[in-house]
């Protein structure tokens, strides 16, 4: 299920005992919301620590009944400039499904992104064909081609996170995908970063969010 590295690779969380007190503010200023996940406390949060300028987020075990955190992401030698790699971290803390994730932070968003008018299914047909010819070589076209075999229901499941999708994926899924493409590129992992990048540039133009990606 994790396409992330393996925790003990990637300094990004510490866990705490329950007798471990914080002795630092939790936050100076920006937003927290709350961050709704199977097995953790309903007060665990994510947000966004303007003075740091870092993506936060702390979480409770659903039995951890005292004030300090089990976990959090707070600044510190691992900061977090975009929400997506505060998401892929968080993958790799709870083990949870990116798609789970993704919708947990984007409930009650405060400035929900503008979805533009994407391309129609002819063009991510022929877009699809092409990045395939290209993409024996090139990594970056093989991740274009896909994400966009993906985006047509010829292949079962997301080719970052391997989650099955028994139909064509909703929007939702494609931008969780492409966060989990995004956060997979920072971390550097298995494929070449330039595979990860045509994965996520593909998802942005199906969604509307940017040009074609070649």
């Amino acid at each position: 299920m994790n396409y992330l590295a393996p925790r003990n690779k990637v300094h990004l969380a510490v866990e705490r005992s329950e007798e471990e007190k914080l002795e630092e503010p939790i936050m100076s200023t920006g937003f927290l919301r709350a961050l709704r996940l199977d097995g953790w406390a309903h007060h665990s949060a994510w947000g966004h620590d303007s003075i740091i300028d870092s993506y936060i987020a702390l979480l409770w075990r659903e039995k951890n009944q005292t004030d300090t955190p089990t976990a959090w992401f707070i600044g510190g030698e691992s900061r977090y400039p975009s929400p997506e790699l505060l998401f892929g971290a968080l993958v790799i803390l709870t083990e949870a499904a990116a798609l789970d994730i993704f919708r947990a932070m984007s409930a009650g968003d405060l400035a929900p992104q503008r979805i533009q008018t994407g391309p129609s299914l002819d063009e991510i047909c022929r877009l699809q064909h092409e990045a395939k010819e290209y993409g024996h070589t090139d990594p970056y076209p093989c991740g274009v081609a896909a994400a966009l075999a993906w985006a047509l229901s010829a292949t079962p499941a997301g080719p970052v996170t391997g989650q099955p999708t028994p139909r064509l994926p909703t929007q939702d899924q494609i931008e969780a995908e492409r966060w989990a493409a995004t956060a997979a590129r920072a971390q550097q992992q298995s494929r070449p970063t330039e595979w990860y990048a045509g994965v996520e540039g593909a998802l942005m133009w199906v969604r509307g969010q940017t040009h074609r990606p070649f």
